[in-house]
């Protein structure tokens, strides 16, 4: 197996792809969404070191352990304001594209909430999160 460094001495360009996946989507939506949909896709994915190292930065941005318990496990919509929850249902209808097929209902929710380049930024985190879960759950980081 190759350790996290020996991955990125071969492909040494991944992190600051992955990273410029997102630069933008900071300047759209709040940093507090971002750490959410990070570790609610983290959790679905079940990519352990993700999971811990998005746990920290939520912690570190204030949000409540009752959110972070929330997000790790089966969250509610109740826990969440609308808009929150159509990003967060977003990110688990694209994570688990195989078992759930983005809805028109999905998109109407979001569009109800996040202008269009708000919506293109979560796709970005959405995406960005995946990948890493992907590398760190491939390479058992």
């Amino acid at each position: 197996m190759l350790s996290q460094q020996q991955l990125y001495q071969l492909l040494p360009q991944l992190p600051e792809a992955l990273m410029a996946m997102t630069e933008s989507a900071e300047h759209q939506l709040e940093p507090e969404l971002i750490h959410m949909v990070r570790l609610r896709v983290s959790a679905i994915n079940g990519c352990r070191f993700c999971i811990a190292m998005h746990t920290r930065e939520a912690q570190q941005s204030n949000i409540t352990e009752a959110t972070i318990a929330a997000l790790l496990n089966s969250p509610a919509a109740s826990t969440f304001t609308a808009a929150q929850w159509a990003a967060l249902q977003w990110a688990e209808a694209l994570t688990s594209l195989s078992g759930h097929e983005p809805l028109k209902a999905d998109i109407q929710r979001l569009q109800a909430h996040y202008r269009a380049e708000q919506i293109v930024a979560l796709c970005a985190v959405i995406i960005q999160i995946n990948g890493w879960n992907r590398v760190a759950i491939g390479f058992d980081f």
